[in-house]
């Protein structure tokens, strides 16, 4: 970092001394081969206005912001700009902010090459009066105006620009906001007197108390109106509180969710909170339990707290904060939780997840976490340990897995990863990724690592990518010379995409038009001669929800929600409705039913199917036509431990909680699996059932090396496969013992396939498709060539298969065309030159 005195900021009259020395320049060498960044700094943007008020201040004030009294016909201005360059002094970026008397940010402007990037940012400030007279909210945003533009040179070619804007009340507090899409939020406040049975009275006097939120869509558009209300309580502060405590305070205690039409308030869902009220406990005004109502239907959470002492993951023993959350249902289905919080830090010491998984954790005097045991003190206890390293040579992270494998993050001197190493079977450390930024942050090279094994070679595949002035990738280029071209103009709110091969040939291009908010408007698909396949549309409401959509053939799509943003019905083009309802008392999505009806049905509705859930949304009851399943459930599992089929025959399972819910047993009459896994993977390790027995080996870094298999009736047999530490197949031995070898080109594409009878080679055309696969048996006497050939659009147009034996030559070939929404239209087949099949294919509007 370097100062500067002589380019310092000029003090008024009286100061202690005549210039503040500067920031002049910052330089970052992150380290590790990364490039270094230099920001240099001027602060001249409005001549000699400064932080300070020169020259504007004429007299220095000691203990006192000086420009704060500053009053005058216009707003004093100063600035500063920030010019970003890489090691050899290359310009790449300059951002210039300015700050009004009262140092708040009023317009910040990012030039990069072409582009233009600013915030312009006003409030509600008055200029000619003194800092005692401002509005209490004088501080506050009052428009926030973006602008994007993209630039030639000095002239501006494009822009486009969106607007916030908030009110407040006389006290400050936002009554009113206008987002960018212009839907508009509304805010009301109790008095300070409270109301009854809604609100105390403030006991500092203040108006703070937010009685309701009413959000709009944009006006013009459609879209639920809602509307959520508050209610408060008092409580009495701890008895042992400090004597200049005041007596009460207020809590929030129920939030009430309406939907509004015009003057009619209609209630979607209710949440109602009660506390401990014992001034006495250390628990005071905790949560007691919340109890959350949905279409007269109420699901309760209590909550119930102890100071105790828990063993962390190193069993050692904390004192911490236990609490336990217990869910019950409007039908009385009960689950619950618990954990516990270290008293001094809040760091999580021990979890239980409603699905009884136990997990315990340890930290470090920084907060980070050290240690994770999952089921601790039972048989599938696993630990997992991390390690830190800080120093001026190396920073990295090690993550100890619960076979003891260990994974390392290395980072540079900004904090940003580079490189991964992880560890081969045997135990030694390989480099499994790097990457490389630009001076601005961005990764635009990074590289995958397979130290390969003995059957192939060690293999390194790079991307590179490059970026746009608006920070957007603009190409992203693979190992095996593949390009993906990305063209984002965020002016015009439209994006480009395309493919060019290896040999730069452009393939098919897509051109995709946003609205604000980045939903797609339009996309239109055109072939690589520039003519266009087909468009598609969409339309939204005001709430960002799909409306309808256009498909390649010009056929609409209808949606409708409900006011929980749930699809309620979908019209098809062919005029069917579908329609869904969902489960009372929840607000989730939670299907109920299904219906269909059609225009050759008439008025009649057709249920297709249903569902039924109990309280804590798990799946009991299903119909689809005549057929009917039911579902069981243990007090406080997620998992149903009985299905009952259509049939009527019931099926048991049972799962391991420590596991995850890892399935242990399924038994039906004449039918049973037992499964067994590996206690710290949690990996399957052997399954047993009627048919036989599989027993799975796995090889250290979690590939699977060996099954073996023992059905009834056969012999015992075995099937092995040999990869590579980044799980490439290498050699595979199948069920009848017959061997086969893998092997790949330079690009990590499977190239050889070598059997026991056969091989198959297979070649790539410049866009990395499969372009010829041939299978020739050892020993030369038979082979066939498979050729495939695309059409302008990437797709599968023909097909050559060209077969030798030793008694004949033949040559088939499989011609294909397609519409314009990509589905088959017509499909030929040759042989030798003579029609063997032609189909034609066409589609309901369906």
């Amino acid at each position: 970092m370097t100062y500067s005195e002589a380019n310092g900021l000029n003090l008024p009259a009286g100061a202690p001394f005549a210039r503040m020395p500067v920031v002049s320049q910052t330089r970052k060498d992150p380290g590790d081969g990364q490039p270094v960044q230099l920001v240099r700094y001027d602060y001249g943007l409005y001549g000699s206005n400064n932080y300070f008020g020169w020259p504007a201040v004429r007299q220095w004030r000691n203990r006192e912001d000086n420009l704060y009294h500053l009053t005058g016909a216009g707003d004093f201005l100063y600035g500063s700009t920030e010019t970003l360059m890489d090691a050899r002094g290359t310009l790449l970026q300059t951002v210039s902010r300015t700050f009004n008397r009262f140092h708040l940010l009023t317009r910040e402007r990012t030039l990069q090459g072409q582009t233009l990037q600013e915030t312009e940012t006003t409030y509600y400030d008055e200029p000619w009066l003194p800092i005692a007279r401002q509005l209490p909210y004088f501080q506050f945003p009052h428009k926030v105006i973006t602008r994007k533009a993209q630039l030639d040179g000095q002239r501006v070619l494009r822009e486009l620009s969106t607007e916030e804007e908030t009110r407040y009340d006389e006290l400050g507090n936002p009554v009113w906001h206008r987002n960018a899409l212009g839907a508009v939020e509304e805010s009301e406040y109790y008095p300070v007197s409270g109301e009854t049975d809604n609100c105390p009275a403030d006991p500092l006097g203040r108006i703070t108390r937010l009685k309701s939120r009413t959000v709009s869509p944009p006006p013009g558009t459609e879209g639920p109106v809602k509307q959520t209300r508050y209610r408060y309580q008092a409580l009495p502060v701890r008895r042992d509180a400090p004597g200049f405590a005041l007596p009460t305070f207020v809590q929030s205690s129920e939030e009430q969710l309406l939907l509004v039409e015009g003057e009619k308030f209609s209630e979607l869902g209710r949440s109602t909170q009660s506390f401990i009220n014992d001034p006495a406990s250390p628990h005071h005004t905790r949560m007691l339990s919340e109890t959350q109502t949905v279409e007269g239907k109420s699901t309760t959470r209590a909550y119930s707290y102890s100071l105790t002492q828990a063993r962390n993951a190193r069993s050692l023993e904390r004192a911490v904060l236990q609490g336990k959350v217990t869910i019950t249902s409007h039908d009385g289905h009960k689950s619950s939780s618990q954990s516990s919080q270290d008293l001094y830090s809040g760091l999580m010491v021990t979890e239980q997840t409603d699905e009884q998984l136990r997990m315990a954790f340890a930290h470090d005097a920084l907060g980070r976490v050290t240690q994770e045991v999952v089921a601790p003190d039972s048989a599938f206890e696993a630990e997992v340990n991390w390690a830190y390293s800080l120093s001026a040579s190396e920073r990295c992270q090690t993550r100890i897995g619960a076979s003891g494998r260990k994974e390392t993050v290395w980072l540079d001197g900004m904090g940003r990863e580079i490189r991964r190493e992880k560890q081969t079977d045997s135990g030694e450390t390989y480099t499994a990724w790097t990457a490389e930024y630009d001076v601005l942050g961005r990764v635009c090279r990074e590289t995958t690592y397979d130290p390969g094994n003995e059957d192939v070679p060690a293999l390194s595949l790079t991307t590179e990518r490059t970026f746009d002035d608006w920070g957007n990738v603009l190409t992203e280029s693979g190992a095996d010379g593949v390009t993906q071209h990305t063209l984002a103009d965020p002016v015009a709110l439209t994006g480009s995409s395309w493919q060019t091969d290896a040999k730069g040939v452009a393939g098919a291009k897509t051109v995709t038009t946003h609205s604000l908010d980045g939903r797609p408007l339009k996309e239109q698909l055109y072939c690589a001669d520039g003519v266009l396949q087909h468009e598609l549309s969409w339309t939204y409401d005001g709430l960002g929800r799909c409306i309808s959509q256009s498909d390649a053939m010009g056929l609409e799509t209808r949606q409708q929600w409900d006011v929980r943003d749930r699809l309620l019905s979908t019209t098809l083009p062919d005029g069917s409705v579908i329609k869904r309802t969902y489960a009372e008392g929840h607000d989730g999505d939670l299907p109920a039913t299904v219906s269909i009806t059609h225009p050759s049905l008439g008025t009649n509705e057709v249920l297709l199917g249903e569902r039924k859930y109990d309280g804590l949304g798990r799946l009991v009851w299903e119909k689809v036509g005549q057929s009917v399943s039911e579902w069981e459930y243990a007090e406080g599992e997620i998992h149903a431990h009985t299905q009952i089929l259509p049939d009527g025959t019931r099926v048991k399972s049972e799962r391991q909680p420590e596991l995850g819910g890892a399935l242990l047993s399924l038994q039906a009459p004449g039918i049973s699996v037992f499964n067994q896994y590996d206690p710290l993977s949690g990996r399957l390790l052997e399954a047993q059932g009627n048919l036989g027995l599989q027993k799975d080996h796995w090889s250290p870094s979690g590939q699977l090396s060996k099954a073996d298999y023992a059905w009834h009736g056969d012999q015992p047999r075995s099937q092995q496969q040999s990869t590579t530490p980044a799980g490439k197949v290498t050699r595979l031995t199948d069920a009848d013992g017959a061997e086969q070898r893998c092997q790949y080109d330079e690009f990590g594409r499977l190239s050889v396939q070598q059997g026991s009878d056969v091989s198959i080679s297979i070649t790539y055309d410049a866009a990395s498709r499969i372009h010829q696969q041939r299978t020739q048996s050892n020993d030369g006497s038979r082979d066939m060539t498979v050729t495939l050939c695309y059409d302008s659009l990437g797709r599968p147009a023909r097909r050559e298969t060209a077969t030798r034996t030793p008694t004949q030559l033949s040559l088939e070939v499989q011609t294909q065309q397609w519409r314009k929404d990509g589905k088959l239209t017509q499909r030929e087949l040759t042989r030798d030159g003579v029609l063997v099949r032609s189909e034609s294919f066409d589609y309901d509007l369906r």
